[in-house]
């Protein structure tokens, strides 16, 4: 993979800053949710869980920690 020039690399941290907004926004709703409807079983963790894999993997792309080592 090559190596992202500036233009391409600040859009790329948008993308990644927009991810993370809207993964918090939406945890912070299923939190919520949670507590309104079934405050027994915390069920917001396993999507809390499921975002953060695509989320790591956004963020190793964004630092171009999967670049070619030459």
């Amino acid at each position: 993979m090559p190596m992202l020039d500036s233009d391409q690399q600040a859009r790329v941290r948008r993308g990644l800053r927009l991810h993370v907004l809207i993964a918090l926004g939406s945890i912070m709703a299923m939190i919520a949710i949670n507590f309104l409807t079934t405050p027994r079983y915390p069920w917001w963790m396993w999507a809390a869980v499921a975002w953060a894999a695509p989320l790591a993997v956004h963020a190793a792309i964004a630092m171009e920690l999967f670049g070619r080592k030459d």
